[in-house]
């Protein structure tokens, strides 16, 4: 291997162990005791919706399924009726109506108001994401996925949207790595160039909540701008 070989593959893993470093660094740690299911929402709902769906996960321990009960409109329906572990035996019940139409779970789009799960504290309905109830249910049938009825179809068309986006990208980011590896000055422009965006991105997400303490109070020197916006106004000038 030449000296110029060398130095391309020690920059090449240099970078690879940065990315790696990085990465690990924004996975989300899972902190309940149903990680399977907590690792799926991770994937299925946006940051601001999994903390929320979190609490409830954390929640969902507290409750106990009392009884089953099936229902006479359909035998595909059953309803669960839970209550806190410590008030079993007394109070009104919380009831969670599943239906698994041709034995798939959660086939209906909660946009079309035809929800498969329903629960009678009606958080389903208001915030359009499960309550603890019915993540209770969920383990109680020794399921650890969410399905698609709990996620609005607006939000899995974002996630979809961003999926073909990242295909896209790693197809035409294969190309160019391959053909900017041939090159040690091509090489290090991509380098850069993805550096670079990292950085900004880094700045931009810790400048976040600066700015919010900004909204409302005009300012004559840009406060309320992010890094970034600022490199861009002063390159302009």
């Amino acid at each position: 291997m030449s000296l110029h070989d060398l130095v391309r593959h020690a920059d090449y893993w240099t970078w690879r162990l940065r990315a790696d470093d990085a990465a690990s660094m924004s996975r989300l740690p899972l902190t309940t005791n149903h990680q399977f299911l907590e690792a799926h929402a991770a994937r299925r709902f946006t940051p601001a919706n999994f903390h929320l769906v979190r609490e409830e996960i954390e929640k969902m321990d507290g409750f106990v399924v009392v009884d089953t009960l099936p229902t006479m409109s359909s035998p595909d329906v059953k309803i669960y009726l839970l209550a806190p572990k410590q008030e079993a035996a007394a109070g009104e019940p919380f009831v969670v109506q599943w239906c698994d139409r041709g034995g798939a779970l959660g086939t209906d789009d909660m946009d079309d108001g035809k929800m498969a799960v329903t629960c009678s504290c009606r958080k389903m309905e208001s915030d359009r994401l499960p309550c603890r109830h019915i993540l209770r249910v969920i383990t109680h049938r020794g399921v650890s996925r969410m399905a698609d009825c709990f996620m609005p179809r607006r939000h899995r068309r974002n996630l979809e949207a961003k999926l073909e986006r990242v295909e896209e990208m790693k197809e035409l980011s294969s190309k160019v790595f391959d053909l900017a590896s041939d090159d040690a000055g091509e090489f290090e422009d991509v380098m850069g160039f993805m550096e670079r965006f990292l950085e900004e991105r880094r700045l931009d997400a810790a400048w976040e909540p600066k700015r919010r303490g900004h909204v409302g109070v005009d300012t004559d020197d840009d406060e309320g701008d992010s890094p970034s916006t600022k490199k861009i106004k002063l390159s302009d000038e």
